[in-house]
């Protein structure tokens, strides 16, 4: 995409891992994606950790407090 369809529109990071990780693709998108496409990043970002124990649409499958802190995390984000 080039700045004609992104230039100067608000963006949120989203990054998912199934371990602790995930931090390094959201630096790497706010350190260099920006530049030629001018897409403006919101100072939030969402990485989902342990992905497989949230979000789920079975409940039984999610680990109850992890779930819901990212359920309003995002919607929090969101509203950013």
């Amino acid at each position: 995409m080039s700045k004609n369809e992104l230039g100067h529109k608000p963006a949120l990071i989203v990054a998912v891992s199934s371990a602790d990780g995930g931090s390094y693709p959201v630096a790497e998108l706010r350190m260099s994606s920006y530049k030629n496409n001018r897409i403006c990043y919101i100072p939030e970002q969402i990485i989902v950790r342990n992905v497989e124990k949230v979000l789920n649409d079975n409940p039984q499958d999610n680990n109850a407090s992890a779930d819901a802190y990212f359920r309003d995390r995002i919607q929090w984000a969101l509203g950013f």
